[in-house]
């Protein structure tokens, strides 16, 4: 199923409202004086039985100006549909050094809720020194993410090697039309999913993955950064862009002790367009 439309009628069957075109677990508002409703799906299967859920859940929550911190799993978990979270420090999260080995471990972690994730904001955070992703989405819808930092530690630029030791920074592989911008990852990976974009953002010792198909990956700054493409997605068109970027490495391989990794692995069905390579340390 794609989407659907909802008809309401009131007792006496006289109509009283429509929505437009939904989408499964978006929250559907039913006119006061309704007690009848007709549904019209739009897709290509044959059904045979639907069901019908309503429940309530948190919607509009906003989690600003904390300090989120040593926090044994997680720093904050699965919010609802248009939850801001905004101008928070949220930093040591989970570790070996709080007895806890396994992950998640995430600064934000929001997932395992179906459809039901979509239309969250992220920005104006600072992740730090967090034993898991900084920011985890997993089947979210129209996430975006801007105007954040994350850092693998408070250590200066030239103490990053590459991207041998680089950590999870945004984690939206399994995610759908994501806006990843103005952010500065240091030491930190991006991995994107289908119909999503990361601009002007600022890379230094990390990684950008594309898992899915359809993504846009313009105007950035990328330093010591590898770009590679994860897990084909062979279902839909494959082509994504690069465009527009700066992409420079002035250290080699060797250096950041990792003489298997691509700086650049371009599988297909990949667009390069107008971007500047600059790559000085690359002789060996």
């Amino acid at each position: 199923i794609l989407d659907y439309q909802v008809f309401f009628y009131d007792a006496s069957s006289a109509f009283v409202g429509k929505t437009n075109d939904v989408e499964i677990f978006d929250r559907v508002n039913i006119p006061t004086d309704a007690t009848k409703m007709k549904l019209v799906i739009y897709t290509n299967a044959s059904l045979s039985s639907f069901k019908v859920i309503n429940y309530d859940y948190a919607f509009g929550t906003i989690i600003e100006h904390n300090n989120i911190h040593h926090c044994i799993r997680q720093g904050i978990s699965n919010c609802g549909p248009y939850t801001v979270v905004r101008n928070n420090f949220i930093h040591d999260i989970g570790g070996a050094d709080l007895g806890i080995t396994a992950g998640p471990c995430a600064g934000i972690d929001i997932e395992d809720g179906l459809r039901n994730n979509y239309n969250n904001w992220i920005h104006d955070n600072t992740f730090q020194n967090n034993a898991g992703t900084d920011v985890v989405l997993r089947y979210c819808r129209y996430t975006k993410v801007f105007n954040n930092t994350f850092e693998k530690d408070d250590k200066p630029l030239w103490n990053i090697q590459g991207t041998a030791i680089s950590d999870g920074g945004v984690s939206a592989d399994y995610c759908r039309e994501t806006l990843v911008y103005n952010n500065y990852f240091k030491g930190k990976t991006l991995d994107l999913g289908r119909y999503s974009q990361a601009h002007d953002n600022i890379f230094y010792g990390g990684e950008v993955v594309v898992y899915q198909s359809q993504t846009v990956i313009r105007d950035n700054l990328m330093y010591n950064t590898s770009f590679t493409r994860a897990n084909l997605d062979y279902e839909y068109p494959n082509v994504s862009n690069v465009i527009n970027n700066y992409i420079f490495w002035d250290r080699s391989n060797k250096e950041a002790g990792d003489n298997s990794r691509w700086i650049f692995n371009d599988q297909q069905d990949f667009n390069w367009i107008n971007n500047t390579f600059d790559l000085n340390g690359m002789s060996d």
